[in-house]
This record gives C-alpha cells, sequence and structure tokens, in this order.
C-alpha cells in the first residue's frame, strides 16, 4: 500500500513538472538561428525580368526562448551552395538590424541585375549575428545560418 501510494505521489509529480516545461523547449536544434520562408517558393523567378520581388520571413522565437540567440545583425544573400567554381559570388539582399524585443523579420525586396548560371543550386541565405560572451566575459560577435532554396532562370 505504501508503495502504491508512493508511486503515485511520484507520479503525479513527474507529470505536473513536464506539465510546465514551457513550449520553447520543444524547439529542435535546427531552428536555433531562426526558421524562415521565401515566397514565392516552389516557382522559378526569371532573372531576366527583374521585376519580381521576393518576401522573406524569419522567426528567430525558438532561438531566442530556447538557445538566448538573440540576433544584432542580419544579412540576407543570395548564394550559390554546390557546384559553383567561384563564378557566382553571392549578392547582398540586404543588411538589417535586428529591432529590440522583437521574434520576427519580414520584408520584400527586389531580385537584382546579377548574373545567374545555368542549373546553379541557388539559396537565400539568412545570416544571423549574434553576441555570446567571451572567456573574460566580454561580448563576442558570432554567426549562424539558414538557407532557403529559390529558383531563378539562367542569364547567361
Amino acid at each position: 500500500m505504501k508503495f502504491a501510494l508512493s508511486a503515485t505521489l511520484l507520479s503525479l509529480a513527474s507529470l505536473a513538472l513536464s506539465a510546465s516545461v514551457p513550449p520553447s523547449q520543444q524547439c529542435s536544434q535546427a531552428t536555433r538561428f531562426g526558421v524562415a520562408s521565401v515566397s514565392p517558393n516552389g516557382t522559378t523567378l526569371n532573372a531576366d525580368l527583374f521585376i519580381q520581388k521576393i518576401s522573406i520571413n524569419v522567426n528567430f522565437s525558438c532561438g531566442i526562448q530556447q538557445f538566448n540567440i538573440v540576433p544584432k545583425y542580419l544579412d540576407y544573400y543570395l548564394e550559390v551552395q554546390e557546384g559553383n567554381n567561384g563564378h557566382q559570388p553571392p549578392i547582398l539582399l540586404a543588411r538589417r538590424e535586428f529591432k529590440t524585443g522583437a521574434t520576427s523579420d519580414s520584408f520584400t525586396v527586389k531580385i537584382p541585375h546579377g548574373y545567374f548560371f545555368p542549373n546553379a543550386k541557388n539559396v537565400v541565405a539568412i545570416w544571423n549575428t549574434y553576441t555570446t560572451k567571451g572567456t573574460d566575459g566580454s561580448n563576442v560577435f558570432v554567426k549562424g545560418g539558414v538557407f532557403v532554396p529559390i529558383n531563378i532562370n539562367a542569364t547567361v
């Protein structure tokens, strides 16, 4: 009887403790630098037109709440991830300072006039620069990235 009562109380205490874990604890390691989306997504943008805009949205809630990664600066690039051979350098889409108290960043940008090569695997790269504590307690700037695939028709 004593064992059953102890086991029941222990189970209830464990249940109460697990229920009090904040939702941020459900974040995966992959979300620490942000969860990004680009639209239109799944369509091919025509580099010849250069009138097409993309909307970028990045949610930093998990990184801020669980990993204490609070962005300071955000750099958005159009990059070729694989098989580039140095032909297409990264193209800066935007450089933004993260607003104090914010948990996301959203904006629309026009695809710039650049050279895009056939079969290149383009991504929108979001580089999150944030501070961490150095060995003496001072702030050290480090960065991490998130990549979202995007299709762009070739211009060369």
